[in-house]
């Protein structure tokens, strides 16, 4: 994969995503990234047939009475920092506390699912938030040779890497944290492979940990802009998928919206047929109004990790 292209164009394709904040960030760069990708030999036919087989594998799955997660989908979690002057004490303590922060946005456990409970039933009595059985582990044992990391080191590397992939890292959730421009703070493939990609973040929008001379965005600093680009290697698209009332994310239980919403609504707003879900972790919404996933969602989630991770 040729992901120094992909890399410089993603500053001059980052205007194409949905939408502007007052702040003039973007959010989400995963529609361009996908686009680029998309257009790579080999790359569209794949990615049709991994989301053709997710299609086929939804209509077989019903996670509706779902007991206990006795059996988590675990997936290991490797970090690589590139380009930002943190040590590695700092960079493991970020990366320990992304990972723990994804965790409890992907099990509802989040503190702030109180916030979702509060209004659900007088605004989306119908949709229920869904609490996954997967489970992200920042790995510690079976590290790739070549990084200098023992059994009992956190897989956290420090301008060890470069770009959005590296092969001998297959098999792990990548987070690639470098400083991207352009207004957008993360972006991932629509998809993963688990084949060496990943997710990328800006260091200020990585966690919560200000540290290292690294610090946390006021308005993206509960890791949920992780939380969302997971959300798009796990196969979920924005909520306004191709943009206008017409579009379709291919998720049953979330409403049809034209665009995303920024800032913090708070309160019901219509601008399609249904009340709009923007606390869902796939809106733009600040971090501290994203509270969580529908259950469509979470299905759809976890039958991409059975399906094309596994």
């Amino acid at each position: 994969m040729k992901t120094s292209l992909l890399i410089g164009l993603l500053s001059l394709l980052s205007g194409a995503c949905w939408g502007q904040n007052p702040q003039n960030s973007h959010r989400c760069g995963t529609d361009s990234v996908q686009a680029l990708l998309m257009g790579l030999p080999g790359y569209e036919e794949a990615w049709r047939d991994r989301m053709e087989l997710l299609e086929d594998n939804i209509e077989a799955t019903d996670i509706s009475n779902r007991g206990e997660c006795n059996n988590p989908l675990i997936i290991p979690v490797a970090v690589h920092f590139q380009g930002v002057a943190i040590d590695q004490a700092c960079a493991t303590d970020m990366a320990l506390d992304q990972v723990e922060r994804l965790n409890l946005d992907f099990a509802g456990t989040n503190a702030d699912i109180a916030a979702w409970n509060a209004i659900q039933g007088q605004i989306w009595p119908a949709i229920n938030n869904g609490e996954s059985c997967i489970c992200f582990c920042l790995a510690s044992l079976n590290h790739p040779a070549g990084f200098g990391l023992g059994n009992g080191d956190y897989a956290v590397t420090i301008d060890q890497t470069a770009g959005d992939n590296d092969a001998a890292w297959s098999g792990y959730l990548n987070f690639w944290v470098r400083e991207i421009g352009g207004g957008t703070l993360g972006y991932s493939p629509l998809g993963g492979t688990g084949n060496g990609d990943g997710v990328t973040c800006g260091p200020s929008f990585f966690g919560s940990v200000s540290c290292g001379g690294n610090a946390i965005d006021g308005t993206y600093n509960l890791g949920r802009t992780i939380t969302h680009e997971v959300g798009h290697y796990l196969s979920l698209e924005h909520p306004w998928g191709g943009g206008g009332c017409a579009s379709n994310d291919f998720v049953n239980d979330t409403p049809v919206t034209d665009g995303p919403t920024f800032g913090c609504p708070a309160q019901e707003f219509i601008n399609c047929t249904d009340p709009v879900l923007w606390p869902s972790y796939m809106d733009y919404c600040d971090d501290q109004c994203m509270f969580m996933f529908s259950q469509g969602q979470v299905e759809r989630m976890e039958t991409y990790v059975n399906g094309s991770l596994t």
